[in-house]
């Protein structure tokens, strides 16, 4: 597969689309021409990118890190710098030719440096990013497509990882914050 290079600008995520076998999430360029195709059964997920024979495969958890395994052997890998994806900051990311560092500024956006420290995309969580997520790349930013696949796989997944665990946290409180009404009220 050969991204055009004016597609390329932009990457979107469709919104998650529920199947008998599982779920499935595509990966759309500024064309509208599908890029790649993520689909989960249980707990397997393989991202098949277009104009190539076998999928990768998708492993790992929020907590240890995400790892691509691409077929012709390379392993792409992203880690949180200070903690869990859910709850980094700083992302790092691993695509064997280069390396990225995803940097949260704030509460819901971010910003995609190379290795040199030069901001080569951006995406967010405001409005419906989490939902259908886009990563825009600045213009005249050269990546490999494989890389720009990798890296809108890991913003999706970090913006999701994001609200669960922002989620599970307002759920906890709520919790507290009930039981301590009813204690107050009734005692």
């Amino acid at each position: 597969m050969q991204l055009e290079r004016e597609a390329l600008h932009t990457l979107s995520w469709s919104k998650l689309e529920n199947t008998n076998a599982g779920h499935i999430q595509t990966l759309k360029d500024a064309t509208g021409s599908t890029v790649a195709q993520v689909t989960t059964d249980g707990a397997e997920q393989l991202l098949t990118v277009q104009g190539q024979a076998a999928p990768w495969k998708l492993t790992g958890s929020k907590d240890a890190g995400l790892t691509a395994l691409l077929p012709g052997g390379q392993v792409f890998t992203a880690t949180g710098r200070d903690r869990q994806i859910g709850r980094a900051t700083v992302i790092d990311v691993d695509c064997t030719r280069n390396t990225y560092v995803l940097l949260n500024e704030t509460k819901q956006d971010w910003v995609i440096d190379d290795a040199q420290g030069n901001t080569i995309a951006q995406f967010t969580g405001a409005g419906h990013g989490v939902r259908a997520p886009s990563i825009e790349f600045r213009e005249g930013v050269v990546l490999p497509d494989d890389e720009a696949v990798f890296l809108s796989w890991i913003a999706r997944e970090a913006l999701a990882s994001k609200l669960l665990s922002s989620t599970a946290s307002l759920t906890i409180s709520l919790v507290f914050v009930t039981i301590f009404v009813l204690l107050v009220f009734f005692l």
